[in-house]
């Protein structure tokens, strides 16, 4: 619970200081971006081991256990799986475990791009984008 409070706490800051701005859509980019970021840091720097979806500790039961094993596939293979998950999904492991077999990294450009396309949906419609950030926490 303690990492949701600091989050929080640092919203609550951000908000502060980017409330003080006399520029409405500078506000707003700057809302938007720090207030991903700290949604990041917390979705990236998570344990990649925590919960039943990341990791079971058993075969390929989890994102993670899942994303590792493409580290042997060629992307003919990965094209032509016929698993559960969609081949774009595939691809998408596939590629960043040719970058890094790290799960932290993994895990991060997951957060980065979940949170970048929330972040732009945020900016266009959200008239309080703080709080936004905050219920989708």
């Amino acid at each position: 619970m303690a990492p949701f409070i600091i989050l929080f706490l640092y919203l609550g800051i951000v908000n502060f200081m980017t409330g003080l701005m006399s520029s409405e859509i500078k506000r707003r980019k700057y809302q938007t971006f720090w207030g991903g970021f700290g949604l990041w840091i917390l979705l990236a720097l998570r344990s990649w081991t925590c919960g039943n979806d990341l990791f079971d500790g058993v075969g390929y039961i989890g994102y993670i256990p899942y994303f590792l094993h493409f580290k042997s596939y060629s992307f003919k293979e990965v094209l032509a799986s016929t698993d559960e998950y969609e081949r774009g999904y595939n691809t998408l492991n596939w590629l960043i475990v040719n970058l890094s077999e790290n799960p932290q990294i993994f895990l991060a450009i997951i957060a980065a791009i979940e949170l970048s396309l929330i972040g732009y949906t945020l900016y266009r419609h959200s008239p309080n984008i703080i709080f936004s950030w905050i219920i989708f926490a």
